[in-house]
C-alpha cells in the first residue's frame, strides 16, 4: 500500500462539522450542514496527505460496554447547550453518511458494527494494516498483548497509517499509526507522544483504567490522576495513600472493570470485529457530481473547485463530461 491510509473517526468529524457549519441546509430546507462539513474535511485531509484511501468508522447505537457498566457515557445526555432536535439532526445526517452518501460516492470501506464503538474499529483497522517489521522493539512487540492477532494483512509502515480523531483514548493506537487531530491540525507520533508523557503508548489504556475517563463517565481510583497512574505503572510509585488505594481490593476491582471499558479494542466473548481487508476503490467523478447535485452543494460543483476534487481524489472520469451529465 504505497499511499497513506486514512482511518477516520467519522462521528468525531460529524460533530466537528456541527459546531462549524451545522446550521446549513439545502434550498428545500433539508439539513445538510453535517454532511457538507464532513465531506469538506475529507477533501482537506485527502489534499493534506495526498491520498484517496480511506476507512470510515462509525459508532453503533448499541454499546457492549453499557452491558457491564450502566453509567458508561450516560453523562453525555446532560448537555443542555444542544437541543434534542439538533442531536436528532446530527444523528440523522451521520446515518445518511454511513448508509448512503459515502457508498454513493464510491467509498467501499465504511464500517459500523453492532456493539462496538468507532474507537474499537479504528484501533483494530490500524493494527490490521500495520507492518510488523516497522515495530521499534520487535521482541517487546512479540511479547505484548496485541501481537500475532491480525498478522495476515499487515502492509503499511506506521507513518503511512493516519488516524483522524481528537479522541484521547486513541493514543493507545500509536504503536500502529500516527494520529492527526482535525481540530488542531496537529500530527501526533508515537515517539513524540511517549517523550511528552513518559510512558509507552500501548500502556495508555492501563493509565486510563487507573485514572478513569471523565468524558466517558468512567470513575477511576480516587486520587489516581494521570501523573500518579503513570508513575505507578512505571514502578516509580511504591508507597503512600494513592499506592495503597491502587493496591487495595477495591482498587484492583475498579482497575479490572475499567480496563475492560477503556482498553482497545473491546473484547467480547461471542462477537469479533469483522474488518478483514482493504477494499480497493475506483472513485468516479460522475458519482461525486451526482451526490453534490442531489445535496445542492453548489460550491463543490464550482468548476475550479471540482477540478481540485478530481485531482486530489484521483477521480477517474473526465471532468467536463461528468459536469455536463450532472447538470
Amino acid at each position: 500500500m504505497n499511499k497513506k491510509l486514512i482511518i477516520v473517526d467519522s462521528n468525531c468529524l460529524a460533530w466537528k462539522a456541527f459546531y462549524s457549519v451545522g446550521h446549513l441546509s439545502s434550498q428545500s430546507g433539508q439539513p445538510t450542514g453535517i454532511i457538507f462539513g464532513f465531506l469538506n474535511d475529507i477533501f482537506n485531509i485527502a489534499k493534506h496527505f495526498r491520498t484517496n484511501q480511506f476507512i470510515f468508522c462509525f459508532d453503533n447505537k448499541y454499546n457492549f460496554r453499557k452491558d457491564i457498566y450502566k453509567p458508561y457515557k450516560s453523562n453525555r445526555k446532560d448537555n443542555s447547550k444542544i437541543s434534542y432536535q439538533e442531536v436528532q439532526s446530527v444523528n440523522n445526517q451521520i446515518q445518511q453518511l454511513r448508509k448512503k452518501i459515502l457508498k454513493k460516492l464510491g467509498f467501499k470501506n465504511v464500517y459500523s458494527q453492532f456493539g462496538f464503538e468507532s474507537d474499537d474499529l479504528m484501533h483494530f483497522a490500524a493494527n490490521l494494516f500495520y507492518d510488523l517489521s516497522d515495530a521499534d522493539e520487535l521482541e517487546e512487540w512479540e511479547n505484548s498483548e496485541v501481537s500475532g492477532k491480525f498478522s495476515s494483512y499487515k502492509k503499511s509502515k506506521r507513518s503511512d497509517i493516519i488516524m483522524v480523531t481528537n479522541d484521547g483514548d486513541m493514543y493507545q493506537s500509536l504503536s500502529f499509526c500516527n494520529i492527526y487531530n482535525p481540530s488542531t491540525k496537529k500530527l501526533i507520533t508515537k515517539n513524540n507522544w511517549e517523550e511528552e508523557n513518559g510512558i509507552s503508548s500501548d500502556k495508555w489504556g492501563n493509565v486510563k483504567a487507573l485514572w478513569g475517563c471523565q468524558s466517558d463517565n468512567v470513575k477511576g481510583i480516587k486520587g489516581a490522576g494521570k501523573k500518579k497512574s503513570i508513575n505507578y505503572l512505571n514502578g516509580d510509585l511504591v508507597k503512600g495513600k494513592i499506592f495503597d488505594r491502587i493496591e487495595s481490593k477495591k482498587g484492583k476491582k475498579i482497575y479490572k472493570r475499567n480496563l475492560k471499558l477503556v482498553k482497545l479494542p473491546y473484547y467480547h466473548e461471542k462477537e469479533s470485529i469483522k474488518i478483514k481487508e482493504y477494499n480497493q476503490e475506483k472513485l468516479k467523478a460522475i458519482k461525486f457530481v451526482n451526490v453534490f447535485s442531489d445535496l445542492d452543494f453548489q460550491s463543490f460543483l464550482n468548476k475550479d473547485y471540482f477540478k481540485q476534487w478530481k485531482e486530489v481524489l484521483e477521480l477517474n472520469d473526465e471532468y467536463e463530461e461528468s459536469l455536463k451529465k450532472g447538470r
